[in-house]
């Protein structure tokens, strides 16, 4: 059964459900969230996830996120992707994640607002195979150098979110 989620309006205000799929095709403004995990507070390294080759945007690099499924928070939906992708048959630490921005990315298939959660862990990590290929801490730094030079590596709202947050926490280093 395709997973049901909140139509909103511009507004981030819910005004229906429907499917992934019909928010896709459709362009429907759904949500979604995005976790940046670091190494350290020093937030220098970044968890960044190979996505698996059996999802959508396969062996994209990203990080763990997913949409908000309907009834869901943005920070409840940010655990459960935490869980379901870098913690995986493990008792997730009690990880506080810290909401960073939310902002509207319009893509090619997507209208979809997303919120940015940043958390501090090293691991252990345990990936799930049907989401995520593999997974490693960069330094940010050598992530923005890497985006500019080979930008088709990653997925689009990746880009969109790391463009904001590099501008907004790291452009001063």
């Amino acid at each position: 059964m395709d997973e049901l989620l909140d139509i909103v309006n511009d507004q981030d205000e819910v005004i229906g459900q429907d499917t992934f799929e019909n928010c896709h095709k459709k362009g429907f403004y759904h949500r979604a969230s995005c976790n940046f995990v670091f190494w350290d507070d020093s937030f220098q390294e970044l968890l960044l996830t190979q996505r698996s080759s059996k999802i959508s945007r396969p062996l994209l690099f990203d990080v763990p996120a997913g949409h908000v499924d309907t009834e869901y928070s943005y920070l409840e939906s940010a655990r459960e992707e935490l869980e379901e992708e870098i913690f995986y048959g493990l008792k997730m630490p009690d990880l506080e994640l810290q909401e960073l921005f939310k902002d509207k990315f319009i893509g090619d298939d997507e209208k979809v607002f997303v919120t940015v959660f940043r958390t501090v862990c090293s691991g252990p990590f345990m990936v799930n195979p049907e989401e995520v290929k593999d997974f490693s801490f960069v330094r940010v730094s050598k992530l923005a150098s890497d985006i500019k030079s080979h930008p088709s590596n990653y997925t689009n709202i990746f880009k969109f979110v790391f463009d904001i947050y590099y501008r907004k926490f790291h452009s001063n280093i």
